[in-house]
């Protein structure tokens, strides 16, 4: 085999590394996440749910009331993987995974129209650590891929996984629950190149519905959560 025949092989060799490189992105971002306020549910005091009314009331066996659970930072990874090229647009696989560190859930005050005792037993109810993960392939089209900005919209499903821990007023663990739901994600933004090769910028937004946590059994929740992630990074391609 002939010097010059190496150098060909090299050459091929380096390129079909490039061309595959062009193929794969993977992004490491953070941003807010946000949750509207919501409805909760108290079920009936008794045995099977361990709870009992502090006051004698006949609204005590259901009242609504809404709680909040507050803005935290939120951490993602993203790889993607491109299917299909195009001038005008392409097609991506991808698995973004967003996690959510411990965050409270808390009532809003003041609770309309209740009296004081039965706002004040709603807290022990709830957790005082409540952390979630996203996992959600999705599908994601990206328009202009060769342009400097290049918008691009995703969806897809997976699941989510909860973690909640409450406590007394001691601090001393009462309750550990984990969950696991579906998860449904759609989003959208833009990445921008920079001047170092393979390296670019990403923001963006996403939503994610998902299914019902659980937490005390006196505390019922809607049969989905939302979540708002806005927030962006460094894209890697590689």
């Amino acid at each position: 085999m002939t010097k010059t025949t190496l150098v060909l092989l090299a050459s091929l060799f380096l390129l079909t590394i490039c061309a595959f490189a062009q193929n794969n992105e993977f992004e490491i971002g953070a941003g807010g996440i946000f949750t509207p306020n919501l409805t909760a549910q108290v079920m009936e005091p008794g045995i099977a749910t361990g709870v009992t009314c502090p006051i004698n009331n006949p609204v005590c066996a259901q009242i609504p009331t809404r709680f909040h659970l507050g803005s935290r930072l939120a951490f993602e990874g993203a790889y993607g993987r491109r299917i299909i090229d195009a001038h005008a647009a392409s097609l991506y696989v991808e698995l973004p995974v967003l996690g959510i560190p411990g965050r409270g859930p808390h009532p809003v005050s003041p609770l309309p129209n209740l009296p004081s005792g039965i706002a004040i037993f709603f807290s022990p109810l709830l957790p005082d650590d409540f952390s979630s993960v996203f996992i959600t392939p999705s599908v994601k089209v990206k328009f202009l891929p060769g342009a400097a900005i290049a918008p691009f919209i995703s969806a897809g499903g997976g699941v989510a996984l909860f973690n909640s821990v409450t406590t007394d007023a001691h601090g001393i663990a009462i309750s550990h629950r984990n969950t696991t739901t579906g998860a449904f994600q759609v989003g959208g933004g833009v990445d921008i190149k920079t001047p170092i090769p393979r390296l670019g910028v990403r923001a963006e937004v996403r939503e994610f519905l998902t299914g019902r946590p659980e937490f005390e059994p006196a505390v019922r929740f809607p049969d989905h959560l939302q979540n708002l992630f806005v927030g962006g990074g460094i894209v890697l391609r590689f």
